[in-house]
């Protein structure tokens, strides 16, 4: 809960009014293949998952 109305109204200026550059959109395209997008970038392959994430063999 934020009381601040103030910070509020920044926080959800900054969420909401740049979803194009913050968050990833996903689609399915007509091949079934996923695309994730946001703003100038297109990705076949998840962005937020890598190496880093794999469990050890």
């Amino acid at each position: 809960m934020i009381e601040s109305e103030a910070f509020a109204k920044i926080l959800n200026t900054y969420l909401l009014g740049t979803q194009e550059y913050n968050y990833w959109h996903v689609t399915q395209q007509s091949d079934g293949s996923i695309r994730w997008q946001s703003a100038d970038e297109s990705l076949d392959t998840n962005p937020n998952y890598g190496d880093w994430y794999k469990l050890p063999d």
